[in-house]
């Protein structure tokens, strides 16, 4: 018999654990979906309705295998993104922050298709310009 969440459709969430990412993570459980939010951070106080696996989004076969073996994934709402103030005009900052805020998301997206289509699924994403200078390219590349 399967567990209750099984019986649920299946969200994932990037950045999951903190800010606009956690507060969609925990509507999403709200509204009756098994969330699983995926990052490195975590609020203390996230709800216990959100599963939180502490992964590097970067590493797209490590956040795979951070899901539910083989479920059909009916939503991904990619919320990760970092900042490097001080540091927006050094090449490694800069690189580092696209490998999270655009080429994480993508290659994440590309590897669950199958899942994604299977459920009918959709790909959120939620690109943010908190600061005027490089951060609103980097999350609006998404």
């Amino acid at each position: 018999m399967p567990n209750q969440d099984q019986a649920k459709p299946l969200a994932v969430v990037t950045g999951g654990g903190t800010g606009i990412g956690r507060a969609v993570a925990e509507l999403l459980a709200e509204s009756g979906y098994q969330v699983v939010a995926l990052g490195l951070d975590r609020d203390e106080n996230l709800s216990a309705a959100v599963t939180f696996r502490k992964v590097d989004l970067t590493d797209t076969a490590a956040s795979i295998d951070a899901l539910p073996a083989g479920r059909p994934v009916a939503g991904l709402v990619n919320c990760a993104g970092m900042l490097r103030h001080q540091q927006e005009w050094e090449t490694a900052a800069f690189e580092q922050v696209m490998r999270i805020n655009v080429t994480a998301s993508f290659a994440f997206a590309t590897a669950l298709l199958d899942r994604l289509q299977a459920a009918g699924g959709a790909v959120v994403n939620c690109p943010s310009s908190n600061d005027l200078r490089l951060f609103g390219l980097w999350k609006n590349g998404v």
